[in-house]
């Protein structure tokens, strides 16, 4: 599939790129159809929460992470050595409230530069009814900005984190996407998504990337998936798995999450 010729450009100028076609939609509905598959068994496993760092534990995931049609739009804006940092699973029930606010995915990455790529690939179909992902365009510019965590059982994010003062929702775009589509914005854009407000599920994972020669500047020690490239020896390398939900895969996702748990996993 190939990148588009603006990406580079537009991810600059306004932080985010959308669509981007990353895989068939058969691949898509595979992919989802792993994760409906997974049971209640296989979740008892994990000491920690299954849906973070998801490629850690189903094959599946790992394999989308390393998508030729995801990576070689992650290599236009990120360069040639690329490391994944999470793998998140986002699902959103029919009728259910549940939604995301505004904020910034830099709040959870102590690296330099600030460089997360964030590719959110769908797995159903994204519309503005079914609580798309929505981007003020240019936000990227500022910098990190304050945060404050208003706790909500219906925020998909661990601590309600929410820009204060808030965003100007007059210039946010949505940004819907096909199965197999993704988006990909910059680690300081400002984003959220809406309620489901349909009868059918919205599905997606996020998978955020940095550069392999970024730093690390606080916190447990950072761990990535090396997709592409070479490893510059920054942060500490992960395994993929061979078997979901194996020994091997349980023991690694085990490892990695453990030192993060303390902060409810806001910095991987």
């Amino acid at each position: 599939m190939p990148v588009p010729s603006d990406l580079a450009v537009r991810y600059q100028r306004d932080g985010y790129y959308v669509p981007i076609d990353a895989v068939a939609p058969k691949v898509a509905r595979g992919v989802l159809d792993r994760i409906d598959r997974v049971t209640p068994a296989e979740q008892a496993r994990a000491s920690h929460p299954w849906l973070y760092k998801s490629y850690l534990l189903l094959r599946p995931i790992a394999d989308l992470a390393r998508a030729p049609g995801v990576l070689d739009a992650i290599e236009a804006v990120l360069g040639p050595d690329i490391v994944a940092i999470s793998a998140d699973i986002w699902i959103k029930e029919p009728g259910t409230g549940r939604h995301v606010s505004w904020h910034q995915d830099a709040q959870y990455y102590a690296i330099k530069p600030m460089a997360v790529v964030n590719a959110w690939v769908a797995l159903t179909d994204a519309t503005v009814e079914n609580g798309c992902m929505r981007f003020v365009p240019g936000s990227h510019t500022s910098g990190l900005r304050r945060h404050v965590n208003r706790p909500n059982s219906n925020n998909m994010l661990s601590h309600g984190q929410t820009l204060d003062p808030p965003v100007d929702e007059a210039r946010a775009e949505a940004a819907p996407l096909r199965a197999g589509q993704m988006s990909l914005h910059h680690g300081y854009l400002a984003h959220a998504s809406g309620p489901n407000d349909t009868d059918g599920r919205r599905v997606g994972i996020a998978i955020k990337y940095i550069p392999a020669s970024a730093r690390p500047t606080g916190g447990p020690r950072m761990t990535g998936l090396l997709v592409r490239g070479r490893d510059h020896g920054h942060f500490g390398l992960e395994r993929a798995p061979a078997v979901d939900f194996d020994d091997a895969a349980v023991a690694e996702h085990t490892r990695v999450m453990a030192p993060h748990a303390a902060t409810r996993y806001m910095n991987f």
